[in-house]
């Protein structure tokens, strides 16, 4: 066992998400190989003991998961980093900002939201050669479905058609992180600009990381969202924007969620919490990814973009 591989994976959460974040990890745990030591890290501000234990139930020999509370490290951001937040965003989005320097041990280390599940060993994503690139990501089909967003990431956050890249599933070049000093810079832009935006630490990342983008297949950060079309080889499910298996019935593989949620504690409430997911909370997320359209366009329209920064 001492000479197995770590592989650092990081999450953030709080209670709300910790049911998906459950399934998430038991996905990993499902698709582990004993060559490696798999590190997941919850970082937190608000989590509460039992959320803290139903996740820790799910350890085994070489998968450890730790919490860390980064409350300290970005309290004096926090004024800022709030301004820049819409709908139903908290501060946590900003937290895989912070990574590199919270956590000076790893050179390289693996970040995914708790919508995702895993159909393959997460150490093959990790395995991925970066070179002198930032992060490893996949470009984000959401905005290519939609000639606003298209606009909008061309001419507010200065990324080519198909280079805006999804910042859900991400192989982050922490070292590099560290010598381009990119925590620094977005502190330092965030202060002076406070930029309003559609996606805020996507946008963000993706405004830092030009050029310095290592693409990945679609097999990677499958998002189920944007199309119905399966292609063989998929590898994560990222179950984003409204696609929720656990709120909508008939979402593009949805069978893979509760195959692992059935391994969870929670299997019966996720269930239930569908059923319960009712036609005003329906049409509340169709007004939502309205609202996000149009946001999107005013931004554009206006004056203070990521590009003349």
């Amino acid at each position: 066992m001492e000479n197995q591989k770590v592989i650092p994976v990081f999450f953030s959460s709080d209670d709300n998400y910790a049911p998906f974040l459950s399934v998430a990890i038991e996905s990993i745990k499902k698709n582990s190989s004993d060559k490696y030591l798999y590190n997941i890290i919850v970082l937190s501000e608000e989590l509460s003991n039992s959320s803290k234990e139903l996740l820790l139930r799910q350890e085994k020999e070489n998968l450890k998961i730790n919490f860390v509370n980064l409350s300290d490290k970005i309290k004096e951001h926090k004024v800022e980093l709030e301004k820049t937040l819409r709908d139903y965003y908290t501060v946590s989005i900003f937290y895989r900002m912070f990574i590199a320097n919270a956590f000076p041990e790893y050179d390289k280390a693996i970040y995914i939201d708790a919508d995702i599940v895993l159909l393959d060993d997460i150490a093959k994503l990790y395995e991925v050669d970066l070179g002198d690139n930032l992060v490893g990501a996949v470009s984000d089909r959401v905005v290519l479905s939609s000639d606003i967003f298209i606009r909008y990431t061309e001419e507010v956050v200065g990324t080519k058609k198909g280079d805006y890249f999804n910042s859900g599933v991400l192989v982050m070049n922490l070292k590099g992180f560290r010598n381009q000093q990119i925590e620094e810079k977005f502190i330092k832009t965030l202060k002076k600009y406070n930029f309003l935006t559609v996606a805020p630490d996507q946008d963000y990342l993706n405004f830092f990381c030009l050029g310095k983008v290592k693409y990945l297949g679609d097999e990677w950060n499958f998002m189920p969202s944007v199309s119905g079309e399966v292609h063989s080889g998929i590898k994560l499910i990222h179950y984003n924007m409204f696609a929720k298996p656990w709120l909508y019935k008939g979402i593009t593989l949805e069978e893979h969620f509760w195959h692992y949620a059935y391994f969870t504690e929670l299997y019966s409430k996720l269930k239930l919490k569908r059923q319960l997911y009712d036609a005003v909370k329906m049409e509340n997320d169709l007004k939502s990814n309205e609202k996000l359209l149009t946001t999107a366009k005013e931004i554009t329209d206006s004056k203070q973009k990521f590009i003349s920064a």
